[in-house]
């Protein structure tokens, strides 16, 4: 992340999502479904329930939630330049996540995701409940602004689409 990135992200007092979307979104090297594979591989039968962007030690990091096979959580932290592990600790899981798991991974909702903003880049993305239906809620950089894609987890139909406020 460049200082004046960094800067703005601690001066203005931007969130984790908005800080890496704004400045080191548009330099990290490891994209979201990049990341959430890099989980996958050190965790192996898990599944990822969320993808989400922060800063760790004013670098960029993505923060990727596994449920393990054992059914319990762990957080991994990963460097969003070089997909380094920095570090990794248990986590309580959402309710969505204590369900057998999506038969939409995570990797195919960030394809569908991006594929439905053109240019887009999958900011952030989590498994959530709306209106009893197990969905992925995925956060959408594309050049128009920011659009949040709702995605069927069963099915992997786009549910909606909307400006992200």
């Amino acid at each position: 992340m460049s200082i004046s990135a960094l800067a703005l992200a601690v001066g203005v007092g931007l969130g984790a999502g908005q800080a890496l979307a704004s400045g080191a979104g548009s330099t990290a090297r490891i994209t979201a479904a990049r990341a959430a594979a890099i989980a996958l591989q050190r965790i192996l039968g898990g599944t990822v329930v969320d993808v989400d962007p922060g800063i760790e030690d004013g670098q960029p990091v993505w923060e990727v939630l596994v449920r393990r096979p054992d059914n319990t959580g762990l957080e991994l932290y990963l460097n969003a330049t070089t997909g380094a592990v920095l570090r990794q600790e248990r986590e309580s899981l959402p309710r969505e996540a204590l369900r057998p798991g999506p038969a939409v991974t995570v990797q195919q909702a960030i394809t569908t995701a991006a594929a439905a903003v053109p240019g887009g880049r999958v900011m952030a993305i989590d498994l959530d409940t709306e209106n009893g239906r197990t969905v992925w809620d995925a956060d959408v950089a594309g050049p128009g602004g920011r659009i949040e894609v709702t995605i069927d987890a069963a099915t992997g139909r786009i549910l909606n689409q909307k400006r992200a406020d």
